[in-house]
């Protein structure tokens, strides 16, 4: 029988500041490392660190990435959106992860 007060594996990823798009009081928009594709996620997850921020994560989590449009007309419209599982995700900070990690 599985333990109910057992808790969450909770994991980290750790990105360069660079990378912050945009911040509201209440969220952060974050482009994934060597892509066009952003995501959006609680300011509560996300910590400052050491050279960079470390975001927090589970693996039953999915996050929801987009690419908004190059143009002038249509820089603030959506042009893919999709949803991926918090493994493809945290794949996208492989190498960001271990640079900025050894300092954190």
């Amino acid at each position: 029988m599985k333990n109910q007060t057992e808790k969450p594996n909770w994991k980290n990823v750790y990105c360069s500041k660079n990378l912050v798009e945009h911040q509201t009081a209440n969220g952060i928009c974050i482009k994934l490392p060597k892509s066009k594709l952003k995501f959006w996620t609680s300011l509560k997850l996300v910590r400052e660190v050491k050279g960079g921020i470390s975001i927090g994560y589970l693996d039953t989590m999915t996050f929801k990435v987009f690419q908004n449009g190059a143009g002038k007309h249509n820089r603030f419209d959506k042009i893919h959106e999709e949803e991926i599982s918090a493994k493809e995700w945290a794949e996208y900070f492989a190498g960001s992860t271990e640079q900025i990690g050894q300092w954190a």
